[in-house]
């Protein structure tokens, strides 16, 4: 590589050197203390950063509560649920309103549409839902709030053969002492039962006293009160006076008056009722590794930091435990510091090996201090992205998606010093190490190297524009990118050219040459003789046979897409993320007992512990399967089982695989509607298989989900289809007959009355310490559990008298619903289905049922209306705006190459190739057996800025080369000559950087490696499309623009003079 070489603002004589540059180069202390002023600040950024599993997700949301006791789910929608909707319709910045009902319980999600402002949201559905005044009087005040961001820890477990009151007494101690930990924000209670103080009063003791429930009711409540008096104006000053008859015990309501008597006899809540002070009448179950429990679970706030967490709450343990009674233990499980400190360490690792490889290339091809102070960058872009990452405007922590960022921007943060390092290292080889020439090799590339990184930076600068659930996703990868190409700037420029510029002489003569100075000779030799003897006259046969060439690329890239579109490789956007816990949630038919529910809770128990027996009896060796298991109702017909694996297990399965074997153990479960088994997180949010199906019309709703359902397990890669439509449910419904108005009752007096039995009337709330607890006043419960004892219930008329419930009012059995969903304003069912997504693609099933079913749908069910939902919709939503931010992100890129090249032409002739960037990625997935995803898109994103990087620099030589009165075709390949060196070592760092996070085994690294195959594999094809196509390109654009003048001017002038 002996030609004369394109020169911009340099000169080979040791000229005087201005500017910035110069300034810095020739005043190492500023250059010193600049580098140190970063590196300080990011050293305590990094002690002091918050650091969790995952960025944080925004929850852009309001929720209203409205509790309705005793009520069913359609008394719900149409008492309380519609009410609500129809307030909010005048409220801009909402998204979607999704309504559920639930026996006794109504709530309404408030999803905010992008770009509006969540505090007047929050603000506008407050006033307007508390200015409802029609809701119903049993009915509860609407609560109304903002959900959080609150990401589990790590569990403590207390469990052991010991009363549930006691366990939960000492559960709540515990959680108390935690929460005066500094580090501990926030714990929740798994397994907490709400006490009660039950009241029962038995239809007989009523008909034996002559009361009713009202009766009684009012004497509770004027009895159990405290009220000021006021104060006596004594000379030795006021006293306060007060009557103090508050009750908050049983024993203190037992010995309140119901009724006095003329003969001055009392009757006594105890003479009449059974009094219970325990807890509320709800039938709990946790387990906690087969034994009774309560779980403390500490969650992290956003201003959280996980390891400073668990690490406090561990400590506190250790003498803890030495306090509990005997016959309790207590276990910290789930503890996701463990695996984050875990990820940590790999990802440190793995960055090391990355960044060793990179030294240890460019020690090859440049002299040992170049490559030693490009290497530099590499902590100093860094840490100074780390002092910056914790800013106000848009914060990142340290999670699993920003560490792995540093290492994709690993390779890339160094082009840039490369590019610097290798044109002074050329210019000083040919004119002699002085600080001038130093400045003048920087100068040479100073301005198409810094438009290089300012493109990369525009290409994930629009990623901080996507909202919805994958917002923290882009945010974290793309700021910490974007913040280390800004001090990559930064070093290359003012920091690195002091270095280079006060370094040791390079050895001129063969004597003064080590071992090491003679191998980089022999490599820079054979580089040189690749270059003249290969490269070379590969370039210019493929220059003057430019066409060929082109249709060749054309070529491959019609064979991509083939490959693309045919079963070879499965393209699922939302990744699954690897976990180290398994996780099985069931759901039982409507109606079912609370005996069915812990029955099949059981059995999921049950069967994981034969799993685990075979596994032992197999491997006697390494022990069980799993270290720590919990299984817990959620309501009387929900429940969940969570196990989490061993950590030191050796050869036992994995978590998909345990899933499989639990699955397989576990088989049908009678009375189970749904069941779910999951060993990874799907980021998307649900299954990846979602329908919604929307209608007014609630009987052609149902059958629409369930032909659905039936369809889709039709395909056979599917499974744990389900659906969100219940079960009929037996409903009666009471009727008032015409002798009730005729002895003064009204419907609504009928049904208090029956209401007041069955479910009870709430009497008062007391505060009891940290506790609120019910008093309730019902019938026993004996008197309340068969379809008979409604019949045996006597109804109160206004007159006092006693009528038999079967004289006033009739009973119908009808069919309902334990559960109703409604979104805008409509009735809504979900149908989703689990998939294997390494064997077919979601979005494939989705367009095959749309396409060949929903017509048959629609024709049978036209008043339902079907799309897709959950995780399908989030992924339609997402790629839609990724298309529309990539054409943002390109005209970005064409700005930022237009403006340096001052061309129209050429940035669409070095945009050209990006696409051909992909063929490289797609190999790799292939290779390696991957699935491409969301990550992957991010490994195409970076590798697009490294294609224009090197593009950009090779078509600024092109054209300093045609400056200086070369021919296209001399300047095309004297130009790839010149950059050759450059291109092969910003693509080979930037591929060592990643390899090591790309061969990694590790079920931590599973996440993230898409996007190192995409980047690393992706830049080694992409060398090759730099060095050959770039020149092609430019070429057929001379070529191009000669045509248009011939038509224009009718000029004959060649477009490539050869």
């Amino acid at each position: 590589m002996s030609h004369s070489q394109p020169e911009s603002g340099s000169s080979p004589s040791p000229t005087k050197q201005t500017g910035m540059i110069a300034w810095f180069a020739n005043n190492s202390v500023a250059a010193n203390l600049l580098m140190i002023l970063i590196l300080c600040a990011g050293i305590f950024s990094a002690f002091t950063i918050k650091k969790r599993m995952f960025p944080d997700f925004a929850v852009n949301s309001v929720v209203v509560s409205v509790p309705y006791p005793g009520a069913s789910p359609g008394d719900v929608e149409q008492s309380v649920l519609i009410k609500i909707e129809e307030s909010l319709r005048d409220i801009t910045g909402i998204e979607q309103v999704v309504s559920r009902a639930w026996e006794g319980y109504g709530q309404v999600t408030v999803e905010m549409e992008s770009g509006n402002d969540i505090d007047t949201l929050y603000d506008d559905v407050k006033t307007n839902v508390e200015g409802i005044t029609n809701l119903p009087d049993k009915a509860e005040d609407p609560k109304i709030s903002r959900p959080k961001n609150y990401q589990q820890v790590l569990f403590i477990s207390l469990f052991g053969d010991i009363d549930n009151l006691s366990l939960q007494r000492q559960a709540q101690q515990l959680q108390t002492e935690l929460l005066t930990l500094p580090e501990v924000l926030k714990t929740e209670l798994i397994g907490e039962n709400d006490f009660e103080i039950s009241i029962l009063v038995s239809e007989f003791a009523l008909r034996e006293y002559g009361l009713t429930f009202d009766e009684v009711a009012t004497a509770l409540r004027r009895s159990s009160v405290d009220i000021a008096a006021g104060s006596l104006k004594t000379s030795d000053g006021d006293i306060s006076v007060t009557t103090r008859g508050q009750a908050y015990s049983g024993i203190d309501f037992a010995n309140f008056v119901i009724r006095t008597h003329a003969d001055g006899s009392r009757l006594l809540l105890s003479d009449i009722a059974t009094i219970k002070d325990g807890f509320e009448e709800s039938n709990h179950l946790i387990r906690f590794n087969g034994k009774p429990s309560v779980a403390v679970k500490i969650v992290s706030e956003t201003a959280g930091n996980d390891l400073e967490t668990s690490a406090a709450v561990r400590k506190y343990l250790e003498t803890y435990k030495d306090t509990l009674p005997q016959g309790v233990e207590a276990k910290a499980w789930a503890d996701v510091s463990y695996y984050l400190q875990g990820r940590v360490d790999m990802m440190m690792e793995n960055m090391f090996y990355g960044a060793l490889l990179v030294f240890i290339l460019l020690t090859l091809f440049l002299r040992i201090r170049v490559a030693m102070w490009v290497m530099v960058g590499i902590p100093v872009c860094f840490l100074g992205a780390l002092a910056v990452m914790p800013n106000d405007f848009m914060p990142v922590s340290i999670n699993m998606l920003s560490l792995f960022a540093f290492i994709m921007v690993l390779g890339i943060v160094v082009d840039d010093a490369i590019i610097i390092g290798e044109s002074v290292y050329t210019q000083i080889s040919r004119h002699g190490h002085t600080t001038e020439n130093v400045v003048a090799g920087v100068k040479r590339v100073v301005v198409p190297a810094t438009f290089g990184v300012l493109t990369t930076m525009a290409a994930f600068m629009p990623l901080l524009l996507v909202d919805g659930r994958v917002e923290p996703f882009f945010n974290a990868i793309s700021l910490v990118v974007i913040f280390c190409l800004i001090f990559s700037l930064v070093e290359s420029k003012l920091i690195l050219p002091a270095h280079l510029a006060h370094m040791k002489t390079l050895p001129q003569d063969d004597a003064s040459k080590n071992w090491l100075h003679r191998i980089q000779d022999k490599v820079s030799a054979g580089l040189e003789w690749f270059v003249l003897e290969v490269y070379k006259p590969l370039i210019h046969v493929g220059l003057r046979n430019r066409y060929i060439t082109l249709s060749a690329f054309l070529g491959i890239m019609v064979l991509l897409f083939g490959i693309l579109k045919s079963p070879l490789i499965n393209f699922s956007f939302f990744p699954d993320v690897p976990s180290d816990y398994t996780e099985v949630e069931i759901v039982m038919e409507a109606g079912s007992s609370i005996q069915a529910r812990d029955d099949a809770l059981t059995r999921l128990e049950q069967s994981l512990m034969r799993v685990d027996a075979r596994h032992r009896a197999e491997s006697p060796d390494n022990g069980g399967v799993y270290e720590s298991t919990m299984l817990w109702s959620r309501g009387d017909t929900e429940g969940a089982v969570m196990v989490e694996l061993r950590k030191d297990a050796i050869d036992a399965p994995t978590a998909v695989e345990l899933t499989k074997l639990w699955r397989d153990e576990t088989g049908i479960i009678p009375g189970v509607k749904e069941i779910s088994f999951s060993a990874a997180e799907n980021t998307g949010g649900s299954k990846p298989v979602f329908f919604r199906l929307y209608s007014d019309n609630s009987e052609q709703l149902q059958m629409a989900a369930a032909d659905l359902e039936k369809h889709l397990n039709n395909y056979g890669g599917l499974f744990d289809i389900e659906s969100s439509a219940d079960d009929p449910t037996e409903e009666l419904v009471i009727d008032i007959l015409p002798t009730a108005q005729a002895l003064g009752l009204n419907l609504a007096q009928l049904g208090s009355q029956i209401r007041q039995g069955l479910h009870g009337e709430e009497v008062q709330r007391i505060q009891r310490g940290q506790e609120e607890v019910k008093v309730m006043l019902r019938y026993p419960e004996d008197e309340r559990d068969d379809l008979t004892d409604l019949q045996r219930v006597r109804i109160r008329t206004a007159d006092g008298h006693e009528v038999p419930f079967s004289q006033v009012a009739t009973v119908e059995e009808k069919l309902g619903t334990s559960y109703i969903r409604r979104k805008d304003g409509k009735r809504s069912l979900s149908v989703s289905a689990d998939m294997d997504t390494k064997t077919m693609e979601a979005s494939a099933v989705i367009k095959d049922v749309r396409k060949e079913f929903g017509p048959i749908l629609s024709a049978r069910y036209p008043a339902v209306s079907f799309d897709i939902g959950g995780a399908s919709k989030a992924e339609q939503d997402s790629i839609g705006q990724l298309m529309s931010l990539a054409a943002l992100a390109l005209l970005l890129i064409y700005g930022l190459i237009a403006i340096p090249l001052k061309s129209y032409l050429q940035p669409l002739v070095i945009m050209g190739i990006i696409p051909f960037g992909l063929v490289g990625a797609v190999i790799g997935h292939l290779l390696l057996g991957l699935q491409m995803n969301m990550m992957s898109i991010f490994g195409l994103i970076a590798l697009a800025g490294v294609l224009v990087n090197d593009s950009l620099i090779l078509m600024d030589f092109i054209n300093q080369g045609r400056k200086q009165g070369m021919s296209s075709i001399e300047a095309c390949a004297l130009a790839g000559q010149e950059r050759f060196r450059a291109i092969i070592l910003t693509s080979l760092t930037t591929f060592l950087g990643v390899v090591p996070i790309a061969m990694e085994t590790s079920l931590q690294a599973a996440f993230v490696i898409p996007m190192a195959v995409s980047l690393g594999f992706g830049i080694l094809f992409a060398t090759f499309i730099t060095l050959i196509l770039t020149p092609t390109l430019y070429l057929v654009g001379q070529d191009i623009k000669a045509g248009f003048r011939w038509i224009w001017t009718g000029s004959t002038r060649k477009a490539v003079s050869v």
